[in-house]
């Protein structure tokens, strides 16, 4: 799955602005309830994916003794 392109904090301020003053700006409980509807969604790819980060994490952190 191919991620969607990543905008910079900059970008992002000015895209809220531009729906700030438009009055296209969702209310905060919409944003929530969106995010609560796509972690619900997602949950076991989101799990999935904590698990595989910890994984290399651990693997990273934990010196391979040689013999």
């Amino acid at each position: 799955m191919k991620s969607a392109k990543k905008i910079t904090t900059s970008e992002l301020r000015r895209r809220a602005e531009d729906m700030i003053a438009a009055g296209t700006m969702p209310s905060l409980e919409t944003v929530l309830e969106a995010v609560a509807e796509s972690r619900a969604k997602h949950r076991d790819r989101i799990v999935q994916a904590r698990r595989e980060h910890e994984a290399r994490q651990n693997r990273l952190a934990t010196p391979e003794t040689q013999k």
